[in-house]
């Protein structure tokens, strides 16, 4: 029986103008997953590709229904030229800001913590002498 969804995988990988070995390393997939892959590929593996290569239309790979391309995604044919584009830029650009806000409140968080934990430890000694205070009675 032939093995449309690895051809269909074949196909996208050929318009890339990317390897297998290269395609299934962008993707996190394991060497030799093109190749081996069947219409029981798990749906984990389907979603990294798309992660990916969003405009990869995974409907159409799975099934071999409607385009290869999704429509509504702007992409470049090239996976390197998209790196630098205009475009990825932006994304890259609103990525690292999402990360450094993130670490920001992480490190604001950990802050936080500290201090709690000094109170903590304050609180600890008081209790700690109240007692000694106690037992001396």
């Amino acid at each position: 029986m032939d093995n449309l969804l690895k051809n269909r995988l074949l196909e996208f990988i050929a318009f890339k103008k990317i390897n297998n070995s290269d395609f299934e390393k962008i993707c996190g997939l394991s060497n030799g997953f093109v190749y081996n892959c069947s219409p029981k590929t798990r749906m984990l593996s389907l979603n990294r590709i798309s992660a990916k290569f969003p405009e990869l239309n995974i409907d159409w790979l799975r099934t071999g229904e409607g385009e290869m391309l999704n429509k509504n995604v702007q992409y470049l044919i090239a996976d390197s030229e998209f790196h630098h584009s205009p475009v990825q830029q932006g994304i890259n650009n609103i990525n690292n800001d999402f990360v450094a806000g993130l670490l920001e409140t992480i490190n604001k968080k950990d802050e936080q913590i500290n201090k709690k934990d000094e109170q903590i430890k304050k609180r600890d000694e008081q209790i700690d002498r109240l007692l000694s205070m106690l037992e001396l009675t």
